[in-house]
């Protein structure tokens, strides 16, 4: 029986491999000068240009916050996160939320 985890394929990071991993703010925004700094950032993704596709909801359907990779430039404790509107925000790394997962198959 084949599970979807079996497809799943490992994406490169510099040296680092993972087979999941957290959104970077430019995957998920495009350019944004929130995170000029970061190394890490990456292309976004064509599925996350539609704001529609940045809206997580959970088991009862309500619409949540889900934190990025990326670190917000301006203060060394917040990070960058989802509204659960689709539009980007920041959270100081105290609060909790969810995440959403990327992976390649």
């Amino acid at each position: 029986e084949m599970c979807i985890r079996d497809s799943i394929k490992p994406r490169k990071f510099g040296k680092e491999e993972d087979k999941l991993w957290l959104f970077s703010e430019m995957e998920v925004f495009g350019d944004h000068d929130w995170t000029e700094n970061d190394p890490d950032r990456g292309f976004q993704f064509e599925y996350f240009k539609d704001r529609r596709n940045r809206i997580k909801v959970d088991e009862d359907g309500d619409a949540g916050w889900w934190w990025e990779r990326s670190p917000y430039g301006s203060y060394s404790t917040n990070f960058c996160s989802v509204n659960s509107n689709g539009n980007a925000n920041v959270y100081s790394a105290s609060n909790t939320s969810g995440v959403c997962f990327g992976f390649y198959i």
